[in-house]
């Protein structure tokens, strides 16, 4: 048996979530409170979580509670012993015990834990590039978890280059070119692996949901293409200086990349009905549970769905039951109603009594 404990965070006072099945239905109206259990399970990956929130909002707020007194607790029964997960914020800094042990970073998380997750606000938020590729790099580091590194030391030599804009002719520029460069080529490297892996596991999908082609768009994937293309990186930034020094920002590379999902019909996947958009993720969300866990078998992964059946007809919905029942992942799923035709192992109702949301087990 597992265990979800949350603490002042969102909606709850004190809630123990009990599971030891894969498959988690979370019922109840708008507005309980079902999207914040989702929400607290996201805050075992690295980041700010499903909704992308400033940590002191996601405590209770009024009365004894002031923001910033939340905790969550994730504990595992594995087959080498318990797993006891605790994050909390300490000094405005959100912080992770693995069995009472504080981690160096959420990156560690890893080791253990992969998360992804599908929400309303996904399709909407679609048309933004940079999101795209902050969606797909986070895949990626599920499946490459030296992948969160590597760019969090690129995003510094960034930095780094544009403090010293005014010293164009410094030596040292040479010299954080040349190790961006290096950090470019492993982070297209990873990229490509993961395309790769996704596009493996979407064939075998077959049923109603399409097969989306996947690409990485950008003049930093035309340089890739080239012979020396560590040599030609080096060179393009070096003639760039001074545009990039003036806009205090490094117009190319891997950070401007465009993550690009298109329809079989050859519509990009912004550009696609409601109903089309939310099966191209669906399908990229299920090849992406199969080709973690082909990766990576040991690992806990969580797979969160939030009110994902909206816009699916009765025979999608038929077959994204049998491919979920099919994972071997922890699925969450939120919907304000119970679901015909699905048996989940587990059936939680959600019900808010006094602003305090509450959940109970029906089985």
């Amino acid at each position: 048996m597992h265990t979800l404990t949350l603490k002042d965070f969102r909606s709850y006072d004190r809630q123990i979530i009990s599971f030891n099945g894969r498959l988690n239905l979370i019922t109840g109206a708008n507005g309980s409170g079902k999207t914040n259990i989702l929400e607290a399970l996201s805050f075992f990956a690295p980041g700010k979580g499903l909704r992308s929130a400033s940590l002191a909002s996601v405590g209770r707020q009024g009365g004894d509670h002031e923001g910033d007194t939340w905790q969550l607790q994730l504990c595992f029964s594995g087959p080498t012993g318990p797993l006891d997960f605790i994050t909390r914020l300490e000094a405005g800094k959100r912080v992770v015990y693995c069995n009472e042990v504080r981690l160096k970073s959420q990156l560690a998380l890893s080791q253990w834990v992969s998360m992804n997750w599908l929400t309303p606000s996904l399709h909407h938020a679609w048309h933004q590039k940079s999101y795209r590729r902050t969606y797909f790099d986070r895949l990626v580091f599920t499946f490459f978890p030296s992948y969160g590194m590597l760019l969090q030391e690129y995003s510094k030599l960034l930095q780094e280059r544009i403090l010293l804009c005014e010293k164009p002719n410094h030596p040292w520029h040479q010299t954080v070119e040349a190790l961006m460069a290096e950090k470019a080529v492993h982070i297209f490297a990873y990229r490509q692996q993961s395309l790769s892996l996704l596009e493996e596991k979407l064939k075998t999908l077959g049923g109603l949901f399409p097969c989306p082609s996947l690409d990485m768009v950008g003049d930093f994937e035309i340089i890739m293409g080239q012979e020396q293309a560590k040599h030609v990186l080096q060179e393009r930034w070096a003639q760039q200086r001074m545009q990039d020094f003036a806009g205090r920002r490094t117009n190319m590379g891997p950070h401007i990349t465009s993550f690009v999902v298109s329809h079989p019909n050859g519509w990009e996947l912004p550009y696609c009905s409601t109903g089309e958009q939310k099966s191209l993720l669906l399908s990229l969300t299920m090849a992406w549970a199969q080709a973690s866990k082909s990766i990576h078998e040991s690992e806990f992964h969580f797979l969160l769905l939030d009110d994902v059946m909206a816009h699916l007809d009765g025979p999608h919905r038929r077959q994204l039951y049998d491919l979920l029942e099919s994972l071997k992942t922890f699925v969450w799923i939120t919907v304000p109603e119970p679901l015909e035709d699905f048996s989940p192992n587990h059936h939680f109702v959600v019900e808010k009594k006094g602003g305090v949301s509450e959940v109970r087990s029906l089985y």
